[in-house]
C-alpha cells in the first residue's frame, strides 16, 4: 500500500459517471420519474439554467408544428401554456422532446465535468506519513 488515496477517488468518479449515464438513459421523455432524485447547488443550478436556456428554445423552434409557431414565445416562457396542450398532440410532443433534449445535456455535463474537476483539485496526500490526531476529535 502506498498510502495514497487519490486513485480511489478516480475510481469513484468512474462509478459516478456510470451512475449519471444511467440517469441519462432513464430520464427520457415518457420515462418513469420515480427513479430519479436530484439535489443541486448554486453552481449546478447556474450551469443547468444556461444549458436549459440555450437548448429548449432552439428545440422548440425545430420541433413545433406550424400551427403552434405563433405561440412559440408563450410556450417557451410559461409552464401553464405548455401544459394546456393535450398529451399526445404534436405540440405537446414537441415540448416534451425539447425538454428531454435539455435534460440529457444537463445530465451529460454533470457526469463529465464535475467529478473530474473535483478529483483533480484534491491533493494526493500520503496518509501513511500523517500523524494521528490526539485528544478529543468531536
Amino acid at each position: 500500500m502506498t498510502g495514497r488515496f487519490e486513485w480511489m477517488l478516480w475510481g469513484r468518479v468512474s462509478l459516478n459517471t456510470f451512475g449519471l449515464s444511467l440517469v441519462v438513459h432513464f430520464r427520457q421523455p415518457g420515462g418513469y420519474i420515480g427513479y430519479l432524485v436530484f439535489i443541486g447547488d448554486a453552481v449546478g443550478s447556474a450551469i443547468c439554467g444556461a444549458i436549459w436556456t440555450n437548448t429548449v428554445l432552439k428545440q422548440l423552434e425545430q420541433n413545433l408544428p406550424e400551427s403552434a409557431i405563433p405561440d412559440l414565445t408563450l410556450i417557451y416562457e410559461r409552464l401553464l401554456a405548455q401544459l394546456s396542450y393535450p398529451v399526445g398532440s404534436l405540440t405537446r410532443d414537441a415540448i416534451v422532446k425539447a425538454c428531454g433534449s435539455a435534460q440529457i445535456r444537463v445530465l451529460a455535463s454533470g457526469a463529465e465535468f464535475m467529478g473530474f474537476i473535483w478529483v483533480a483539485m484534491t491533493r494526493n496526500l500520503n496518509v501513511k506519513n500523517m500523524g494521528q490526531t490526539k485528544g478529543t476529535v468531536f
